[in-house]
Formats: structure tokens, sequence, C-alpha cells
């Protein structure tokens, strides 16, 4: 298929040929009030785009077939004007061809000023074939009504979401400032336009040309490339050239030394070029070669920057990137220091890791070895009776460990207990983790049954989503549940309502250090055990609801809790 490889792709973008039309059309002869109705129907599987632009020309060609019909299923026919300064995006000549070869039903109606024609299409395994063609009565309005069903052979059972295709209109109209895009999706109606381009209300960097429009706001978010209005994933040479400029006169005018990365962190926006031959590096068109408009964009970024440091947020800008850089100093130290003690861990594999009296290692490693973080001294006292010493080692964890989500990464990569337990495993961590070289298969959380404990195990959790995510998805990590309460015939209760099943008398466990040793063995290594695995089964889900609970937002994190908690069953220990 000419549009994507992907049916659901493919079905956006077989709609964005006929809008972009219908923008262009509006574009050429300058429309003050260019308007363009796109109504989704997803009951009938319907899509329809309405135009005010001057239609196609109703005219019979030298061929002797019709314009109309030409322009929607023959090669290089569909453009509205010829001689275009710049290429529009899209498919350039054959897009509004496909579109109509890839649907179930296709009718087009134009009203040139003149005359107004219409024709019908049906689609089989051949392509489009004409079922009805005629002139039309002309209304008092000019423009295209173009009304089709996408064909599921093709596209399969893909359908649009209202929020997306909204969000797709949204960064297509910052490109025309004088048309608006009226939405009706399944009768919910809204009207999308931009009247100052791509201009928003916080840019500080803004130049406009034939050729590059650059919009700049000092706010940390993404720089988005665009190539003749074409949204550029992977951008091309123009953006790369962009980069390097903009890195080289911020360095330049602070006497930084700060990366491209760390410096376009500061900044959201566009920057977007226009030009007549656009060097895709393929049909999907994420990517543009482009390097004409280089000059330009070398200029426009040194006369904004100048600009910029007349303006009295220059100055917070250059606060802003002296404290990325102390950070990101810092967090490389930290990084280093990390990285050179599981360097003299990796060194070889059969090498004992020793840190004082907290680490208590066992006989054997490797995938079947489990490493339990146990909370405090007296967790590790109760987990030594119980522990196969073959396989199994411990860690005493003093107190709480750090928030990796509240705390910035040059603080967190420097915590001591943060640094050993990475040490201890020994895999490395981001994009450095190799399970491979993991000394144990399996973490063990070891705390008491209390709030604390389990404050303690969201933070350790906290720990491997931040630094070693794959562990997680991996199912490495497991939270050993301890008894609330035991008796004599060696029976547990893990949770409050199984209290009922034990025989009297009844032993309160009051943490992991008060169990009798037999009962630590049996609760925590034997048959009665209660491992679970935290292992997250929609991954998506579980990044909200980490980042809600142990994240730097609190707001987020009271919102989840009223709507994720049901009060009525909690227990206050």
């Amino acid at each position: 298929m000419y549009l994507s490889a992907n049916p659901a792709e493919a079905l956006h973008l077989a709609l964005r040929e006929i809008y972009v039309n219908s923008l262009d059309a509006l574009q050429e002869i300058g429309a003050k009030d260019g308007r363009i109705l796109i109504n989704i129907d997803s009951k009938k599987e319907t899509i329809e785009v309405i135009d005010n632009g001057p239609g196609i020309p109703n005219a019979i060609r030298e061929d002797g077939s019709h314009s109309l019909i030409a322009a929607f299923t023959m090669p290089h026919t569909g453009s509205h004007f010829d001689n275009r300064e710049t290429n529009a995006i899209g498919l350039n000549g054959i897009g509004a061809s496909v579109v109509t070869h890839t649907s179930k039903r296709f009718k087009v109606i134009s009203n040139d000023g003149e005359s107004c024609y219409y024709a019908e299409f049906e689609s089989d395994e051949d392509g489009a074939h004409i079922v009805s063609q005629g002139e039309n009565p002309i209304g008092r309005l000019t423009g295209v009504s173009v009304k089709y069903s996408p064909d599921k052979a093709i596209y399969e059972d893909n359908w649009f979401v209202e929020e997306e295709l909204r969000n797709e209109l949204s960064e297509m109209m910052k490109f025309y400032p004088k048309i608006r895009i009226e939405l009706n999706f399944d009768g919910r109606r809204s009207t999308i336009t931009y009247p100052n381009g791509l201009k928003e209300k916080n840019t500080k960097i803004y130049y406009e040309s034939k050729n590059l429009i650059l919009s700049l706001s000092l706010e940390k978010g993404e720089i988005k490339p665009f190539g003749n209005r074409l949204y550029l994933p992977q951008g091309g040479a123009f953006i790369t050239h962009f980069k390097t400029q903009l890195t080289r006169n911020i360095n330049s005018l602070t006497g930084l030394k700060l990366s491209g990365l760390q410096i376009q962190s500061m900044f959201s926006g566009y920057v977007a070029i226009f030009v007549s031959n656009p060097l895709f590096s393929n049909q999907s068109k994420t990517e543009i070669g482009n390097k004409e408009v280089n000059s330009e964009i070398t200029i426009a970024i040194k006369d904004g920057i100048d600009d910029l440091v007349k303006a009295p947020e220059w100055r917070e800008l250059v606060k802003s990137l002296e404290a990325e850089m102390k950070a990101a100093e810092a967090a490389e130290r930290a990084r280093q220091k990390i990285l050179k003690s599981m360097d003299e861990i990796n060194k070889g594999s059969k090498k004992r890791v020793r840190i004082g009296d907290k680490f208590k290692d066992c006989q054997e490693h490797g995938e079947d070895s489990f490493l339990a973080l146990c909370e405090g001294s007296s967790a590790v006292g109760a987990l030594v009776w119980g522990r196969d010493v073959k396989n199994t080692a411990l860690f005493e964890l003093r107190g709480k460990i750090i928030n990796c989500l509240k705390s910035k990464k040059d603080k967190y990569l420097s915590n001591v207990e943060i640094q050993q337990i990475a040490q201890i495993l020994g895999a490395g961590i981001f994009e450095s983790y190799n399970s491979k070289k993991l000394r144990f298969g399996k973490v063990l959380i070891a705390t008491d049954a209390d709030a604390d404990g389990r404050a303690i195990m969201c933070l350790i959790t906290t720990f491997f989503y931040v630094c070693m995510p794959d562990f997680l998805k991996e199912g490495r990590l497991w939270w050993m549940q301890s008894p609330l309460y035991y008796d004599e015939k060696g029976n547990f209760a893990f949770e409050e309502e199984e209290k009922k099943n034990l025989v009297k008398p009844i032993t309160r466990a009051k943490g992991l250090g008060e169990l009798e040793e037999k009962a630590a063995a049996e609760a925590l290594f034997g048959k009665s055990k209660r491992w679970i695995q935290l292992k997250p089964s929609n991954w998506e889900k579980f990044e909200e609801a980490i980042n809600s609970l142990m994240g730097p937002q609190v707001a987020g994190r009271k919102e989840f809790l009223f709507n994720e908690v049901d009060f009525e069953r909690v227990i206050f220990m």
C-alpha cells in the first residue's frame, strides 16, 4: 500500500490526503474565511470532508476523461494548481487516487463556481470503478465534498480515536492560521483553529520566512521538526544542524560546556522548513534529508539568541543551565563511582562481595539464588535461621532507602545503600543493565507486616523501576510477606481475616525480629511461606500508579488514593 504498511496508520494518512488537498486549495487562493468540515460517523464507518475552497475545475480533458474523475483515479492529476512554489505534504499527486482505490465506496462533488459535477466509485480487488457520474445542481458556495467508507480488506477493523485525531489536526492547523477545521465526531463538535500559527503565548524566539519558521519557548519540553508541514519524528539534516547551532550559540554566550541534549531540554517549540523538492528517507516520511535551509537556520538562531540575551528571561535561563551542568557533573561522578564498584565485582564471577556486616553472602550464585533485602538487623536475624545458606544471601537495610522518584538523579546515585544494592547484584543500572550478569536471580523484600514495612517495600520497588525497570519486567522482584499471627500448631495468618482459622492460644507477630526460630523458618521459607511476585501485568497502568504514589506531585497522589483506595477496608495497625 502507498499509504502505510500499518493499517491503523494508513487510516489516518488516507484522511490526511483528503483534508490536506482542501487546505492547499484554500491556502493557494488566500482564503480569508477558509473552512473545512470533517464528519466522522463511527456507527456507519463513513468519513466526510467538505471545504469552501475554489473547487476542482470541471472540464473534459484531452484524453476524453472528466477532470474530476481523473483527479481521483489517475496519478499526478490531483493537484488543484500547477507550478507550486512548495510541494504540499502527502503522496505528491497520487494521494487522492490511492484513497479512492482503497475505499469500498467513494463519492466526490466539486463546485467550481461555474458548474457542479459528481462522481461515485466502488472498489473491488482491481481497484475503484465508477458507478455513477453527472451534473449536480450548482450551489451558492464553491468547494469540494468527499465522502467515503474505508475498505476493511485493507484497513481491517481500525477506526479513529477522537482525541488522537483532534491532536493530529491541531498540529496541522498551526500551519494554516487563516483556516479553521470543524470536527464533528459522532455528533460531538469542536473547532480547531490557530490564528497565530506556530507563534504561541510563551514564544520567546520567533523567526518566519518563505522557507523557515522557528518558534521556541523557554519551557522544558520537545522541539518538534516539520518538513512542508509534515511532522518528522526522526527529523533529518536540518534539525541536526539546528541542534548544533543552538548548542554552539548558547555555550559561546554562557561560557558553559553543556551537551546538546542539556540545552535542548530547556526549550520547546517548532522548527519547520519548506522546500520545493523534499528528500524523504522513506515512504512513511519520518525524516527529510534537505540541507538548503541550513544557512538560514544559522542566521535565525543567532539573531534569536542575540535578542534573547537582552530579555529578562536570559538570566533565569543561564541559572537553569548552570544548575543543569552541576547536577549532570554530580550525577556523572556518582555514576562512575557505581560503575567502578560494579567493575570490581565483575572482574571475577567467583569473587565475594564484602560490604561489612550488613551483607551475609551465600555459597552459590546465579539464576537460582536469592538476595533478601531485610528491614533492619532484627529481620536479618529472623531470616538467618530459615535461609538456605547455599543459595540465599541477606542484606540489611538500615531504615528506609531513598525515594528515587522524589530525589534528583545525583542525590540517589550518591546514596550508599543504592550503590551497595547495585554493587551486590552486579548487573549494571539504566542502559547498562544486563540480566546475564546478575549474581542473584531473584530479590526478596523482607519487611515487617506494618505500614513502615510496606513503605520500605514501595521504596525498593521504586528503586528497581527507576534504575532497573527490566528487572521488574522479568519478574525477579518478590515480596516475602511476613505473618501477622501464628499458633502453636504451626499455622499462620498473613491477613487479618485469616486469624479466625488459627487455634488458640494465638501469638501476635509484632515483627520479623520477634518471630521464634522455628516460626521464622516455616513462615518465611517453609511450606507456609507466602512470596508475592511484584511483576506488573500492565506496565502503563503500573507506571501511572507508581508515579502517582511515589512521585513528587502531591495532588496526583491524593487523586489516585481517593479514586483507587476503598477506605472502608483499610486497617490501621
